[in-house]
């Protein structure tokens, strides 16, 4: 997605941050150089930490679009190199975020454009997760199975014994 999104969109900063529920933080899951320039290094967000465009649209779950980041309450730096930007929510996974040094550049299309890649993303991080737990839930059975046999196999060895023991009698 980051890929794409660098080349179709041509804008030098594009981030993926999914959210890690252990720590309650945004963590870059890709990021381009650019974009580190950007944040000024700072690539981790949440309730602490400098308040930022990218945590807002992971809480509000609505897209952000700025054509001028340096005029938005919420930047993590005044002069960011970053001027306009695009953030989208990735379901409840993250935030995608595309920006670049000129002001007023994203259109309503590219606004679709990051939207559509950021829902496709949550789509295959949904997709991933679906098969984890179909895997663990699997393993789990087999696991059952596995106990089943086993009882199966000592109760088949006790009534063995108890025909032996009967029949000794």
């Amino acid at each position: 997605v980051l890929a794409a999104a660098s080349e179709v969109l041509d804008a030098p900063g594009v981030a993926a941050f999914l959210y890690d529920e252990a720590r309650n933080v945004l963590r870059p899951a890709a990021i381009t150089d650019p974009m580190v320039e950007y944040y000024e290094g700072t690539t981790t967000f949440g309730p602490g930490k400098p308040d930022s465009i990218t945590w807002r649209t992971f809480v509000s779950g609505e897209t952000n679009v700025l054509d001028d980041i340096r005029t938005s309450d919420h930047q993590l730096r005044v002069d960011t190199d970053a001027r306009a930007g695009v953030f989208a929510p990735i379901g409840d996974h993250g935030v995608f975020v595309v920006a670049t040094n000129e002001v007023g550049v994203f259109s309503r299309s590219t606004r679709l454009v990051v939207e559509l890649l950021a829902s496709t993303a949550a789509t295959a991080i949904d997709r991933i997760e679906a098969d984890a737990t179909l895997r663990r839930r699997e393993r789990r059975i087999r696991d059952l199975e596995d106990r089943r046999r086993h009882l199966e196999d000592a109760s088949e060895l006790a009534r063995e014994i108890d025909d032996a023991t009967v029949g000794h009698d």
